[in-house]
């Protein structure tokens, strides 16, 4: 699994890098200033290459990972045709392993891998046991963290079979784009994933997801870049989306 230290730079060191975007973030903004500094100062700083293997199902290893920049595309336990399915892609803001310190051990979950150049904050399983038991706060948000999180895969499910496709897409952009909180300025706001991507995740033809990304973007909605989108008006994507969009 290539990957690659990442020392801390002079204008912005680690810790404060890792409080700033949890302090964005959508799932950890509302923790204690203590709390974040805890989680900050137990984490060191991860770089993954596109396509990298970032967490494996098996063997387990406990890690609790957040994205500082890049993303993750989550997936099940890859096929015995060495196949992989995307089920979401997390951005900035999200966090990856919360599940590994209240599960039963040995129990296989799904695998990760990097989209793009991806930088992690990374607490080993040590560290973060320590947090956990040191500091009530944090060990119940983690658990609260994973009923959002299983809450927001059910309305996703639910988006497939259920929804249109135009909303659909418009629902899982938005739920990766909310995961971070942004300045409410005009402009544009990344989405890191694919065309590829988008049609796995919602059963849907790539032409059929291109199709309606190029109306979009006709309409002046996204633009769409090279191995990413940007989402350029926020308020007629959330109102083809619908209500109830839960930030994955």
């Amino acid at each position: 699994m290539p990957r690659i230290e990442s020392p801390p730079t002079r204008a912005q060191p680690h810790a404060e890098r890792v409080r700033h975007v949890l302090a964005a973030s959508s799932f950890f903004r509302d923790l204690p200033a203590a709390t974040l500094e805890r989680i900050a100062a137990i984490t060191r700083p991860v770089r993954y290459r596109d396509g990298d293997l970032v967490q494996g199902a098996s063997p387990p290893r406990p890690r609790f990972h957040i994205v500082l920049a890049g993303a993750l595309r989550v997936c099940p336990i890859t096929a015995e045709d060495g196949t992989s399915t995307t089920l979401a892609v997390m951005g900035p803001g999200g966090a990856y392993g919360a599940a590994y310190f209240v599960a039963p051990p040995n129990l296989s979950w799904g695998e990760c891998y990097a989209i793009g150049d991806t930088e992690l904050a990374v607490a080993e399983e040590g560290p973060f046991r320590l947090a956990l038991q040191s500091d009530p706060v944090l060990d119940k948000h983690i658990c609260v963290l994973l009923i959002l999180r299983f809450n927001a895969m059910l309305s996703l499910f639910r988006d497939v079979v259920k929804s249109p496709l135009p909303e659909r897409l418009a629902r899982r952009l938005l739920a990766q784009a909310l995961a971070l909180s942004r300045p409410s300025v005009p402009g544009e706001i990344e989405v890191d994933v694919t065309q590829a991507m988008l049609a796995e995740m919602l059963r849907a033809s790539r032409s059929q997801v291109s199709a309606e990304l190029r109306r979009w973007h006709e309409a002046g909605i996204v633009r769409v870049g090279y191995r990413r989108l940007y989402i350029l008006d926020s308020a007629a994507l959330c109102r083809i989306a619908g209500p109830d969009v839960r930030p994955f």
